[in-house]
C-alpha cells in the first residue's frame, strides 16, 4: 500500500518559503539601516567641510562679532553667510563663503533645547531638511560655547565650537 504524501510535501515547502521569505525581510532591513547610517556618515563632518568650517572659526575669532553675541542673546541663532554683520572685511568674508561653496552658515547658541523644539515642529522652515538632521543630531556640550553650523551646496553639514 502506497502512502500519499501530498500534503506533506505542500507543508514542508510552505514552511520553507516562510523561512526563506523571513530571512531576506530580515537582511533587507539590516541592510538598509546600514545604508542609511553610511550615507548620513558621508554627509556629516567630512574632512574637506570641517577644513572650510575651520577657516569660518578662524575668521570670525579673528574679527568683531559683538554683533552676533549680542543677537544671539534674543535669537536662537545668527545667519552670518551673508556678511552684515562685519564692516571691516566684508569683502574677505563673502569671498571666504564663496570659496568654501557656503550654501546657509549660522551661529547658534550652545544649549541648542530651544531650536530644536522649533525644529521638530512641523510647520518650521528655517533650514533644509539635512541642517535641520544635522542639528537635531548636535548635542550640548558642558561648555558655553556657541557653534558655528555650516551647510556646503554640495549637500555636506559640519560644525565647530567656537571660542
Amino acid at each position: 500500500m502506497k502512502k500519499n504524501s501530498k500534503g506533506f510535501t505542500l507543508i514542508e515547502t510552505l514552511l520553507v518559503s516562510t523561512f526563506v521569505i523571513g530571512t531576506l525581510v530580515y537582511l533587507y532591513v539590516q541592510f538598509s539601516n546600514i545604508k542609511k547610517t553610511y550615507d548620513i556618515s558621508f554627509t556629516r563632518d567630512t574632512i574637506p567641510s570641517l577644513y572650510y568650517v575651520q577657516n569660518i572659526v578662524s575668521y570670525l575669532e579673528n574679527t568683531d562679532i559683538s554683533d552676533i553675541t549680542k543677537a544671539l542673546t534674543t535669537k536662537e541663532y545668527v545667519e552670518i553667510e551673508s556678511c552684515v554683520f562685519t564692516t571691516s572685511a566684508s569683502d574677505y568674508c563673502k569671498r571666504l563663503m564663496w570659496l568654501a561653496d557656503v550654501k546657509k552658515a549660522v551661529v547658534v547658541k550652545d544649549d541648542l533645547s530651544k531650536l530644536k523644539e522649533q525644529l521638530q515642529t512641523k510647520s518650521s522652515n528655517l533650514f533644509s531638511e539635512t541642517m535641520d538632521q544635522y542639528i537635531l543630531s548636535l548635542s550640548t556640550s558642558r561648555f558655553a560655547k556657541n557653534r558655528l553650523v555650516v551647510e556646503f551646496n554640495d549637500g555636506t553639514v559640519a560644525s565647530l565650537q567656537m571660542k
